[in-house]
């Protein structure tokens, strides 16, 4: 239930990974994307940012409402 009273808020927090080793937040136009799909960046970020390596502490700290994994030009091999 805590789940979809997040998801019920007006705009949900959004995480984008384009990598799981190490773990990297997608930059550039993502935060863009995000935003017209009704969504916030769950790291607040805007268009134009880089992509950034983070730790699980920090996205714990994040607390997206949605985790996204989306491999960016990489072989799924290379991308777990």
């Amino acid at each position: 239930k805590v789940m979809v009273e997040k998801l019920n808020s007006p705009r949900p927090r959004v995480l984008s990974l384009e990598g799981l080793a190490p773990l990297c937040m997608g930059g550039n136009w993502l935060p863009d994307l995000k935003r017209a799909a009704g969504c916030d960046d769950a790291f607040e970020e805007t268009g134009g940012c880089s992509a950034r390596i983070l730790c699980w502490k920090e996205i714990q700290q994040a607390d997206p409402d949605i985790l996204m994994i989306s491999p960016c030009s990489a072989s799924p091999a290379r991308t777990l």
